[in-house]
């Protein structure tokens, strides 16, 4: 793909040369990459980084267009926006051929039990004969093989989302499992995924406050996945349970359609 045909959908002319990849992160910029000044996420204790800070490293390294939210000069193509997490998802997925299109995702959410399930749901799809890929902390799978996870995140950022997902559409792989935390919901990781089936396994409010704040904001970002989501299977044990319908949904737990013991 071409920088004038990845920046097209921005409205944004562009010379026509050749992208070989975009990422938020300097240290891994390549000649032919475009990269994305996200800023950082406000934490307690911790002053955030800032992508625009890292622009002169990104285009030592060969950078050879830029995008960020502040306005500025700079001697290749920059585009600004309002959103610079939002554009890298879009970004990515427009680079990556929009694979997505080509799967039916299973999304995976919930406080704890996320990477059981989306292990058991990938298992269950291979003995099915349905191949299927699988993202998730405990690993990476497409088809049979098995790699590590090698970043520190549950759910990976969006180049290397979309990235794993055009892997899994030319293997010829039918489906994807994917686990997605609230971390990737509130960054938009995942931002552009629709899934098949989304699945909301549990909710312990006290958990991951430090991003969220209160815990009707970490609900709010998890139900994010349900909201995206074409059918939604839903613990009876969620608070707010009633918010997330209606809609085409299956329960399970007390209570539930399904229940097992």
């Amino acid at each position: 793909m071409t920088l004038e045909e990845l920046f097209a959908p921005f409205g944004l002319k562009a010379p026509p040369l050749r992208v070989l990849g975009l990422t938020l992160d300097s240290r891994r910029v390549e000649p032919g990459y475009v990269f994305v000044a996200v800023p950082g996420v406000p934490l307690p204790h911790r002053k955030p980084l800032d992508g625009h800070d890292f622009i002169p490293e990104a285009l030592a390294k060969g950078a050879i267009a830029v995008v960020g939210e502040r306005e500025l000069s700079l001697p290749v193509p920059y585009l600004r926006v309002g959103d610079a997490r939002e554009a890298l998802a879009h970004l990515a997925r427009h680079f990556f051929g929009e694979p997505d299109r080509k799967l039916a995702l299973l999304g995976i959410t919930g406080s704890k039990g996320k990477s059981t399930t989306a292990s058991l749901l990938h298992h269950l799809l291979q003995a099915g004969e349905k191949p299927a890929a699988l993202l998730s902390t405990v690993g990476l799978r497409l088809g049979k093989e098995a790699r590590p996870n090698i970043g520190h995140f549950t759910t990976p950022e969006a180049p290397e989302v979309y990235g794993f997902l055009r892997e899994a559409v030319e293997r010829g792989l039918e489906a994807a499992v994917l686990e997605v935390s609230s971390h990737a919901l509130a960054l938009k990781r995942v931002e552009g995924l629709s899934y098949r089936i989304g699945v909301f396994v549990s909710f312990y409010p006290d958990d991951h406050l430090d991003l969220h704040g209160t815990a009707e904001a970490y609900f709010a970002t998890k139900a994010l996945l349900v909201e995206r989501s074409h059918l939604a299977v839903l613990n009876t044990r969620l608070p707010h349970l009633k918010r997330l319908l209606p809609r085409p949904h299956l329960l399970f737990g007390p209570g539930g359609e399904v229940w097992g013991e």
